[in-house]
């Protein structure tokens, strides 16, 4: 928080967080509570929101890359209010569609590039600080917007919350348009030529591969937690909504924990060894669903693999940024953005088709009993790699 730059972005991430939840819980209000549209139409609804990011992430990265990053921020919040502002003057559930998945793109250039400036801002010795900290904004989002934007729901309309989001916005655009501007040198080629770079960078790079895969699998194998769990819940520990709802707030507290203390021992981690651990917590935590089967154990665990899985991506999003060239951190990070959420959609779908099968239990012990064994394998072959302070980090 040394850094004025980096408070500016602070505020107006955790600003523009909150107002997504407030969107989000004034949409469910409108469209799901109020008529009587079905599964299919809101799983649709989710993967329209998705999809873009997964899509459009690379060539999205490759935006980063060529623009000014501060640009590219307050360009997609302004743009966010906008299209926000369209659901409010024109309610519809099918225009709602388009709504997302237009967001899901300009979602696709900001998150990368918020990750990209922060090495320009923060020295590389402090990134990892930097990420959890970051990250600790998300997580309050998540665990106070629902909570704000349903008790305003008692006081005002759900058409109202989609104001006060468009107004967050606003804020949040404003405050970024004051951060100092942050050039990127970008090469005399085409986008896709600079895509291809991209591309070509994290083939030609075992680090850079090797925590692609290392993501990819954490978030396949986390899939069938989110995918499953109100079954888990239902079927297995007979209980019901509240239990559901304390499960999610105490994964995204467990989240907040992770950013809490990467940002405080941020200086004296060792990124490439703390991997492995987190992944062995993440995976004990999956498999002990399996075991301790109470409401009790489920809000430890929950806690528990919240606080690993953000754990890992603070740390891998660090190594991320210091393993490349500054010039291409838009498009490697959105590069991993997108193979990471991707395998995380499909694998929900998989869970769920695997569940149908052989059942619950059963998915949770195979997806706990992998991540366990990626976090071994990871281990062994990151002892193999040079350290990233070393100037062959790259090969």
């Amino acid at each position: 928080m040394k850094y004025r730059d980096f408070q500016k972005l602070f505020v107006s991430n955790a600003i523009t967080n909150v107002g997504f939840w407030l969107t989000t819980i004034a949409l469910y209000s409108l469209f799901i509570f109020r008529t009587d549209i079905g599964a299919i139409q809101i799983g649709t609804l989710a993967f329209v929101g998705v999809a873009p990011r997964v899509l459009a992430g690379p060539l999205a990265g490759v935006v980063v890359d060529r623009f000014d990053r501060r640009t590219v921020i307050y360009a997609s919040e302004l743009l966010s209010g906008a299209l926000v502002s369209v659901v409010y003057l024109f309610p519809s559930f099918l225009l709602t569609y388009l709504v997302y998945f237009l967001v899901g793109l300009l979602t696709a250039a900001a998150d990368p590039a918020h990750e990209a400036i922060l090495p320009q801002i923060v020295p590389d010795d402090e990134l990892t600080q930097a990420n959890g900290l970051m990250a600790t904004s998300e997580s309050i989002a998540q665990i106070l917007g629902p909570a704000l934007a349903g008790g305003l729901l008692t006081l005002v309309s759900a058409e109202t919350l989609l104001l006060i989001d468009i107004a967050t916005y606003g804020i949040s655009a404003v405050i970024v348009v004051t951060v100092s501007r942050y050039t990127v040198n970008t090469e005399d080629e085409s986008m896709l030529e600079n895509l291809k770079a991209g591309v070509r960078t994290i083939v030609d790079s075992r680090r850079l591969l090797g925590l692609s895969g290392t993501g990819v699998v954490l978030f396949a194998t986390i899939a069938p937690f989110e995918a499953l769990i109100t079954l888990y819940i239902r079927d297995v520990l007979s209980t019901g909504p509240s239990v559901y709802g304390t499960a999610v707030g105490l994964t995204a507290a467990g989240a907040f924990v992770a950013g809490i203390m990467t940002n405080a021992y941020g200086k004296s981690i060792d990124e490439r060894s703390m991997i492995p651990y987190a992944l062995l917590v993440t995976g004990s935590a999956m498999f002990g669903h399996v075991v301790f089967r109470s409401p009790a154990s489920l809000f430890a665990l929950s806690f528990v693999m919240g606080l690993g899985t953000a754990t890992s991506a603070i740390l891998m999003t660090t190594l991320i940024q210091q393993s490349c060239e500054e010039r291409l951190h838009g498009r490697v990070l959105a590069t991993f953005s997108s193979s990471t959420e991707g395998a995380q959609s499909a694998f929900m779908v998989v869970a769920a088709l695997a569940a149908s099968s052989v059942g619950v239990l059963a998915v949770f012990s195979g997806a706990g009993i992998i991540l366990v064994a990626c976090g071994v394998a990871y281990s062994i072959t990151s002892a193999t790699l040079v350290p990233v302070g070393n100037s062959a980090a790259n090969s």
